[in-house]
């Protein structure tokens, strides 16, 4: 064997096991650029009715960024952020994404689709006929899009890269819900939550 063919066969043996280690995870090699496309529709239905209660304190103002967001995919809990109101929990129900193994270059399609809820059951106060009227919120959240990935990035990392593009897409989709929600609702599920201490 010429000394030109060992060099070749060291160096493509050196890749080769350098992707294996990587891929499965033992070490961790990223270098890489993403890029991504995508688009996203956000449906919701719920309302809110009258809280009452006979001896309430009065609530502070509360804002429409106080909502607390919770996003789930399986048993895995991918972002949380509790604030003063009640959580709306996301729940990823499901995640596709083209051929993730592929070395140097990925351009994968991707989808994900996932339920929101917000359900806060009725409530009686101990030694009250005052009860508290149920509040509840569902939505359903859908993203297609593309990613391209150029460089050296394990089918780990691109698909934690997806999951954070769904996330950050279904949080702000969540959050522009309730920059538009009415000033009583917030003020109800502020009620509720306290009450439910």
């Amino acid at each position: 064997m010429t000394p030109q063919k060992t060099i070749l066969f060291t160096l493509v043996g050196c890749f080769v096991i350098l992707s294996v280690l990587r891929e499965t995870g033992i070490i961790s090699l990223g270098f890489y650029k993403s890029e991504f496309n995508s688009t996203s529709h956000a449906m919701w239905n719920g309302g809110s009715t009258k809280v009452t209660f006979g001896d309430t304190k009065p609530q502070p103002k509360i804002k429409n960024t106080d909502i607390s967001i919770v996003v789930l995919m399986g048993k895995d809990t991918l972002y949380k952020e509790i604030n003063k109101l009640s959580s709306i929990v996301i729940t990823i129900n499901s995640l596709q994404t083209g051929s993730l193994w592929i070395p140097l270059y990925k351009s994968v399609k991707f989808s994900a689709v996932g339920t929101a809820e917000l359900d806060n059951v009725s409530m009686k106060r101990a030694n009250s006929s005052q009860s508290v009227s149920k509040l509840n919120l569902s939505g359903r959240l859908t993203i297609t899009g593309v990613v391209s990935i150029t460089g050296m990035c394990s089918y780990r990392d691109a698909k934690k890269l997806i999951e954070n593009i769904v996330v950050e897409n279904f949080k702000a989709k969540s959050k522009d819900y309730f920059l538009s929600v009415e000033p009583e609702f917030l003020q109800n599920l502020a009620s509720i939550k306290n009450a439910g201490r």
